[in-house]
């Protein structure tokens, strides 16, 4: 088992300037830049510290446990995996959460990264906790062998739809970054059906406005996110599938009221997969 400082120079990067960092006093620091990050309490700190849609929520999802209409998925999402997590393999987490979407198989090394420090504070179940954003990622170049995103997409938001793109796609491009030639990029995400899809982009901009930060999420169309991960990763292929749930499986359609349940078919998103591939 590395010690934390042989991790943080084996696998992390400066998130500026992606050069080679150092521990020095305690601290990782760019050899390149000025930048110097933190570790505070086994996580550690690659950006400034803000506050986090998850950090106010957190005692109460603590208690409260997983969505369930994602943990549904679970089965399907590690049969999607296998083969892909092998012994020896790299695997970078981004916007991992308190938890794993899927068993860690022995053998590979995973780094978890999200924004939220009380997040990484509780999760145990990667091999390094990183407090760090999609869009500056502190990870060397080429270095990752499969890079996951579990339905944190749809959080990445800026004040419109169009910053909101801007966004996402300066997240793939350092997703296609960090991957190693030959890697893997699987991305689940919530997408909404036509009619849904098309009202959320005539009136997002404006609920952005009126809600501010307490609207965190833009669900993205299949065919959009599509473009922009093609865009953005031009080098890259892609596959998408969609994860089966029978039509008519009664689910909580909000994770703040678990006890109120409608059949599946009223929901009107899907579950898609996007892996992007060299």
């Amino acid at each position: 088992m590395k010690t934390l400082s042989e991790a943080i120079q084996r696998h992390l990067a400066c998130p500026r300037c992606h050069g080679r960092l150092v521990m020095r006093n305690g601290s990782p620091q760019c050899v390149h830049c000025p930048f110097t990050g933190q570790v505070q309490d086994h996580v550690v700190v690659m950006m400034d510290r803000q506050p986090s849609f998850f950090d106010d929520p957190f005692d109460v999802r603590q208690g409260g446990g997983e969505d369930p209409f994602l943990t549904l998925f679970r089965s399907q999402q590690e049969q999607l995996l296998h083969g892909y997590l092998k012994p020896g393999a790299i695997v970078c987490d981004v916007g991992c959460g308190r938890n794993l979407q899927y068993a860690k198989p022995a053998g590979c090394f995973v780094i978890g990264i999200d924004p939220s420090f009380s997040s990484m504070q509780a999760n145990h179940d990667v091999d390094l906790n990183v407090l760090g954003t999609a869009q500056a990622l502190p990870i060397p170049s080429g270095s990752v062998d499969v890079l996951l995103c579990f339905y944190s997409v749809h959080h990445m938001v800026g004040d419109t739809i169009d910053e909101t793109t801007r966004r996402v796609s300066t997240a793939f491009e350092e997703f296609s970054r960090v991957l190693r030639p030959g890697g893997t990029l699987f991305v689940f995400e919530v997408s909404p059906w036509f009619v849904s899809g098309w009202l959320q982009r005539g009136l997002w901009n404006r609920a952005r406005k009126m809600l501010g930060s307490r609207l965190d999420m833009y669900l993205w169309p299949t065919r959009a996110l599509m473009n922009v991960g093609l865009h953005a990763m031009p080098r890259m292929r892609i596959a998408h599938s969609v994860l089966h749930i029978p039509a008519l499986q009664m689910l909580p359609p909000f994770l703040a009221f678990p006890q109120f349940k409608i059949p599946r078919f009223l929901i009107p998103v899907d579950i898609s997969v996007y892996r992007w591939h060299f």
